[in-house]
């Protein structure tokens, strides 16, 4: 085999070191937060698509810096809790996913950009999947650099020569975005084929064996995607680590006020507008909506307009283009550039060449703001009547032009053909939600006063509501509750655990979140109704929740005429919100007759709704904090309420709390509770033998007392 010159190896290093550089310098620089998860499947509230995904129960912020480190550490911990064997190279990859706009891209840039400086002779190679031609064949070399402009020239010899170079290396970074945005069907379960180093394969072949680290085993690897791409994916190519984005933190929120807001007043007016709309504010952690909304509410501070919708949002950002001369943003050739991002969509295409533009009749400066170019380079030059590949901004102003199209620009009968698939398939649940927030009355109304000639609005209106109340039915099927007690797991623990593992493993209704989000959207106050008045009762709310999901589901409980029981987690699974969920939660069952007999939290700061859970303590027979904050006065206030109140606790699930001196509080109240948790809460034996003291005195069964120090 050729041996490669250092000089071969340093240019090409170089040339990938470039463009990562170049890729991880566009980084915004207000800081998101990512945490670990794992089991990646839909939840009871859940969703197959974008909007939703499992987190793990370990909620701590993980930085660029520190990915691989956790990667290996969540690997090891993996492989001694496993029998199974476990393929050690797969520490070395880890993957990440967030709902659309949530910041995927930005982490991935944040992962190149410290990798660079933290190791400046190594291969960094960042490719952008819906660059990749899956239906054209490829070596490995080709696929590596897809999305890198390069002056580097192909040929066997050498191309088998830099791979055995970048094989060898512990130090390759592979950074692979947008795994949803490739242009196959999205199925990734197939097993992929076997190959060599220096074999030419499907692109599919190649994504999948990289993954699996039968290729570049020693190479580090970040894979990003929406979380659908995710689900039914090939065991044995699934990163082991998992990392979810979960946005701005409220820092980043106010931080972002402040970098648009010309003064301290400005500022601070702003984000007390933005307080008094907590519908928008819901989604400020998704830095897409945050740009948009934070913009436009400084840009509107003295109208006092308010903000309708996700929809809303970018439809007021299309208005102030249309007031900017420097773009051609009018109805006609709108249309044709809606028609492509629409039929990009339906064929899972997200780059367009420049012959796409010639079958839909586009000019090139007619789009502008909506696209960038990706333009080719040689000999260190960049060639602007070359061979241009072009993309949408972001991927969700591509899916709000193909709604667009579909609302404003598509005749009836396009519309009525397409519905029923678009309502069916999870890659168009971005589309979907637009189409709710065009039906809103006030947001159909700005429509209108932007395109008169709007194809029959109100018709295809009521057809996509009609599409959502047909899958209303689906939503009695919804499970109310864990099918087991904690008193019959252990009386039977063996048929206890068949029965939990079978209802962890039952196939998921996807319906609920989607459609509160499409009667929030739509704000149509016959549709809430439907949705409020189909709801089972009782209804379990198990899994993790982002504030906005909260937001939406409170807005159609507020619509429900009878009474509802919420079963919020079970002693198996217990629930975590993020941001002002839980609040917006617990204030709408304290306001209402609404109950939550069952209350089992995790990860979440309880301090500022600790009041709220005491309030609505006497109607709780199940109560877990689990890593929650909990202090020991809260202990002795919550021991309070239980004595005063005479509450029989079924359940009280205390764990993970630095809990040191509890022992005689909970003492107090232990002829009321029927099975007691306190793992790893620090205790002493003054704590132990309190508890034990209390439940050797009780006159009823003590179901289980489950402690460690």
């Amino acid at each position: 085999m050729k041996e490669i010159s250092d000089l071969e190896k340093q240019s090409l290093k170089k040339l990938c070191l470039k463009f990562a550089k170049a890729i991880a310098d566009s980084t915004n620089r207000v800081p998101l937060q990512a945490t670990k998860q794992e089991n990646v499947s839909e939840e009871e509230f859940g969703n197959t698509s974008s909007w939703l995904f499992k987190k793990q129960t370990d909620k701590k912020n993980i930085p660029p810096e520190s990915l691989f480190e956790e990667a290996s550490r969540s690997y090891d911990e993996k492989a001694k809790s496993s029998y199974e064997t476990t393929n050690k190279q797969q520490q070395n990859v880890a993957g990440l996913t967030g709902i659309a706009g949530i910041g995927k891209t930005t982490y991935c840039k944040f992962v190149s950009k410290h990798w660079i400086e933290s190791h400046p002779n190594a291969f960094v190679f960042y490719i952008s999947i819906r660059q990749v031609d899956f239906m054209e064949k490829s070596n490995l070399l080709k696929f590596l650099l897809v999305s890198t402009d390069h002056e580097y020239k192909f040929k066997p010899e050498t191309d088998d020569a830099i791979l055995d170079e970048i094989n060898k290396s512990s130090d390759t970074l592979i950074v692979i975005d947008g795994l949803d945005e490739a242009e196959i069907t999205g199925d990734f379960s197939k097993h992929p084929h076997g190959m060599s180093l220096h074999q030419e394969k499907m692109p599919y072949c190649i994504l999948m064996n990289l993954l699996n680290c039968r290729l570049l085993p020693n190479a580090k690897k970040l894979i990003a995607s929406r979380p659908n791409a995710f689900l039914n994916f090939n065991p044995e190519c699934k990163p082991v680590f998992m990392l979810q984005v979960l946005g701005l933190s409220k820092e980043s929120q106010n931080l972002l006020c402040k970098q648009y807001s010309k003064t301290e007043q400005q500022q601070k007016h702003v984000q007390d507008e933005l307080e008094k709309q907590p519908n928008v504010s819901a989604l400020l952690f998704i830095p897409i909506f945050a740009r948009l909304i934070i913009s436009y509410f400084v840009e509107n501070l003295e109208s006092n307009k308010p903000v309708l919708s996700i929809s809303d949002v970018f439809l007021n950002q299309l208005k102030q283009w249309q007031k900017n001369p420097k773009f051609h943003t009018d109805l006609e050739h709108l249309k044709q550039l809606t028609n492509m991002a629409l039929n990009g969509v339906e064929n899972r295409q997200f780059s367009f060449p420049c012959q796409d533009f010639v079958t839909h009749g586009i000019e090139m400066k007619f789009i502008e703001p909506f696209m960038c170019a990706h333009a080719k380079h040689q000999h260190g030059m960049l060639v602007l009547d070359g061979e241009k590949t072009f993309f949408f901004i972001h991927a969700t102003w591509q899916e709000f032009l193909a709604a667009l199209h579909l609302m404003v620009f598509a005749s009836y009968e396009e519309f009525s053909s397409k519905i029923q698939q678009i309502f069916q398939q999870s890659s168009w649940e971005v589309v979907v939600r637009f189409l709710f927030g065009f039906c809103h009355q006030k947001v159909q109304e700005k429509i209108i006063f932007l395109f008169p000639k709007a194809q029959e609005i109100n018709r295809k209106k009521q057809l996509v509501k009609t599409q959502a109340r047909k899958l209303l039915p689906n939503l009695s099927e919804l499970p109310s509750d864990i099918p087991v007690t904690v008193d019959r797991y252990f009386d039977d623990v063996i048929e206890s655990t068949s029965q939990i593992n079978k209802f962890k493993s039952r196939e998921k209704d996807s319906t609920l979140s989607n459609i509160c989000s499409w009667a929030n959207e739509a704000k149509d106050d016959d549709l809430t109704k439907a949705v409020a008045n189909s709801l089972p009762n009782p209804l379990l709310l198990s899994g993790d929740f982002l504030s906005h999901q909260v937001m939406s589901f409170c807005h159609v409980l507020s619509a429900a005429e009878e009474s509802h029981i919420l079963n919020v987690g079970d002693w198996q699974n217990r629930s975590t919100f993020t941001g002002l969920g839980l609040h917006t939660l617990l204030s709408t069952i304290q306001q209402s007759t609404h109950k939550i007999p069952k209350l089992h939290l995790k990860d979440v700061d309880i301090t500022g709704d600790f009041e709220i859970i005491l309030e609505l303590l006497p109607g709780i027979t199940e109560l877990t904090l689990w890593t929650c904050g909990l202090t020991i006065p809260m202990v002795e206030t919550l021991v309070g309420v239980i004595t005063q109140h005479n509450i029989h606790l079924s359940h009280l699930h205390l764990s993970f709390n630095n809990l040191i001196g509890v022992g005689r509080y909970l003492a107090k109240s232990i002829d009321l509770i029927q099975a007691l948790s306190l793992v790893n809460c620090n205790l002493k034996e003054d704590d132990f033998n309190e508890v034990a003291e209390a439940t050797a005195k009780r006159d009823t069964n003590f179901v289980g007392f489950y402690v460690t120090r």
